[in-house]
């Protein structure tokens, strides 16, 4: 991380940012978590489609 402010800062300053970084990445996590799993659903549905094909 570029910013090394709150190590220096105050604590209650640090728990600010981590309140507020905290739901933000727990969003980006639920967002990464289903992308990966409808890619993965959508390879599985194409390997069985395949797989019926033959």
């Amino acid at each position: 991380m570029g910013r090394q402010r709150g190590l220096g800062g105050l604590p209650h300053e640090r728990l600010h940012q981590d309140r507020v970084l905290t739901p933000w990445r727990l969003g980006l996590w639920r967002l990464c978590l289903s992308y990966q799993l409808s890619a993965i659903s959508y390879q599985l549905s194409a390997i069985s489609y395949q797989l019926s094909a033959i």
